[in-house]
């Protein structure tokens, strides 16, 4: 085989490989992806978690890691990488707070610092933002109750002088906040 067939043969090679690992535009994460689930954005990508409820469109480059079975982080490149936006996605018993009393209970957490708090639209239910919420990074955290489950999305880091940065960050934030559904647990 001649350097130039060789160079070609691995080349696309090397694309077959990329392309069988590369997320489609409808990636569910290993769940079923209900009927108002399927991307609508062009580049978006479908996390749906059937066990909890919800299903949300986010940017393509963004990977997954399940920490737990009631948590997900969507981030670029590492996991450790606190240079990009991420988004932490907590789910966990209600326990029979409402979305104002679990937003109360967080906000009292950091009593002393200035936390900007307003009200909210998350999957057709009345959410809270708190926004600036102190931390390694500022973080900006949206919460919401529905049913016997509270779901706590978290966008950081928050960093007003990074403007590129910002807008990378509210991309994600508009994206999900604007697909973010609930649906039937399976």
């Amino acid at each position: 085989m001649s350097r130039h067939t060789s160079i070609r043969f691995f080349t696309l090679l090397f694309a077959l490989v990329l392309a069988a690992c590369a997320p489609s535009a409808s990636s569910s994460e290993g769940s079923p992806i209900a009927d108002d689930c399927a991307s609508s954005v062009e580049g978006g990508l479908v996390l749906s978690d059937a066990t909890h409820g919800f299903c949300l469109e986010y940017p393509s480059g963004y990977d997954i890691e399940h920490v737990d079975a009631n948590q997900k982080v969507l981030y670029i490149g590492a996991l450790t990488n606190v240079t990009q936006p991420r988004l932490f996605i907590n789910v966990q018993s209600a326990a029979g707070r409402s979305t104002s009393k679990l937003a109360d209970e967080i906000a009292a957490q950091f009593e002393g610092f200035t936390l900007q708090r307003s009200n909210v639209t998350l999957g057709g239910k009345a959410a809270v933002l708190l926004n600036n919420i102190p931390g390694q990074d500022l973080s900006r955290q949206l919460l919401v109750v529905n049913g016997d489950l509270a779901y706590m999305l978290t966008f950081t880091p928050i960093d007003d002088g990074q403007h590129e940065l910002m807008q990378q960050l509210e991309a994600l934030y508009k994206m999900v906040i604007d697909s973010f559904s609930f649906v039937s647990s399976q």
